[in-house]
């Protein structure tokens, strides 16, 4: 009896299984997580970490005519965004004797309930921190601060977590399993990521980023019209320490 026909298709069977799960690997680092963080699908650290810390989110700036959607990371009574959420409101001054109160609608989670805020930015150093800004909430919001980590120790390769309100997801609490693929800069450095579908759209700058131990390191920003990537925490510690 020949049996090179059957030693054949089984061949054939375990590479094509072979090829399916090394693509089930390779796209993992894609994955979302919406509305609730389910702790099966994160590690430990990462899912008590997001549960506990993250309890408010920035989902809607407004200031008269002009609106703009995003997310930010709450720590006591101050938020850490993206600037050019809040552009143009924030001049380049942004001295918070001439900054003007701005109404904030911040997500709890993961109830789903909000509350109205109001908002005054402080003074960034616009030189070094492009894409970033404080804010000083009118009220300390009842969440715990958000764990921070003000180091350069991450390299290309590691896991990292974005956590914000993309528009692709219908401006729900999204977090995106992501691995850092580069970093630009030394002293204040940013980390470089791959752009999914569910970071495009707007809605996902001012996130957090938060490294294998369910510590913030930086805020999800646009870097450059090609890259998206995280302004690191490192060197705003004065601001976010006063």
């Amino acid at each position: 009896m020949d049996l090179s026909g059957k030693r054949l298709g089984w061949g054939a069977l375990v590479s094509v299984l072979l090829l399916v799960l090394f693509f089930a690997f390779l796209f993992s680092y894609g994955e979302k997580v919406i509305d609730g963080i389910p702790p099966d699908s994160l590690p430990p650290a990462v899912a008590l970490t997001v549960k506990s810390v993250y309890r408010l989110s920035v989902d809607n700036v407004c200031r008269g005519e002009t609106i703009s959607r995003g997310s930010a990371v709450v720590f006591g009574r101050k938020a850490l965004t993206a600037r050019h959420v809040f552009a143009p409101m924030i001049t380049e001054t942004n001295l918070a004797a001439d900054s003007a109160c701005y109404a904030v609608r911040l997500v709890h989670i993961p109830d789903g309930a909000s509350e109205g805020l109001r908002v005054s930015a402080l003074p960034v150093d616009m030189k070094v921190f492009k894409d970033a800004a404080l804010l000083a909430l009118s009220d300390s919001p009842s969440t715990i601060p958000a764990s921070i980590c003000f180091s350069n120790e991450y390299h290309t390769g590691d896991t990292i977590y974005i956590a914000g309100y993309p528009r692709a997801s219908g401006h729900r609490l999204t977090v995106i399993r992501n691995v850092i693929a580069g970093i630009q800069g030394k002293n204040h450095p940013a980390y470089i990521f791959s752009n999914g579908g569910d970071l495009g759209g707007g809605g996902m700058s001012g996130g957090a980023v938060i490294d294998a131990r369910g510590c913030v390191i930086g805020i999800y920003t646009i870097l450059s019209r090609f890259r998206n990537g995280s302004v690191t925490l490192t060197g705003l510690e004065d601001w976010l320490k006063e």
